[in-house]
């Protein structure tokens, strides 16, 4: 760890894959193409209960590709806004839950309209076992 308690990963070539913060969490993160340059670098911010407020990913000249927001109710999400680099919704999804899980998402276009939902099965332990997706119409999703 550094002085400010943040690691740095390095992947199998020796370049640097992560950086995490002193709780561990991701702030950094770059992708590199196959002759070994970085192609794309994204960023994330918490707020003060460790959750990830926003995600930015950088192309390798440092202009923005797309951004995400993120709300929270507590420690629960339940809105997460994608935005195009010129700051308009490409998409977003709700999050719903039943007592502590969350049971579906439903994600809409920027328009509003769904695009699709996903439905999460939980086992006794508290750990997702199954997801289904669907269309708009409840057909199963592809």
């Amino acid at each position: 760890p550094q002085s400010d308690g943040t690691q740095i990963v390095y992947d199998d070539e020796g370049r640097i894959d992560k950086i995490l913060n002193k709780d561990g969490k991701e702030i950094r993160d770059v992708d590199y193409n196959g002759a070994g340059s970085a192609y794309a670098v994204y960023t994330s911010e918490y707020d003060g209960n460790n959750n990830k407020t926003r995600k930015v990913c950088y192309n390798a000249d440092g202009s923005v590709r797309w951004f995400s927001d993120y709300e929270y109710d507590g420690n629960k999400k339940t809105r997460l806004v994608d935005y195009n680099a010129d700051g308009s919704v490409a998409w977003f999804s709700d999050y719903e839950y039943d007592g502590n899980n969350n049971t579906r998402n439903v994600y809409y276009n920027s328009d509003g309209s769904v695009w699709y939902y996903t439905e999460y099965e939980y086992n006794s332990d508290n750990i997702i076992i199954d997801i289904k997706r669907y269309n708009p119409d409840g057909t199963p999703r592809e």
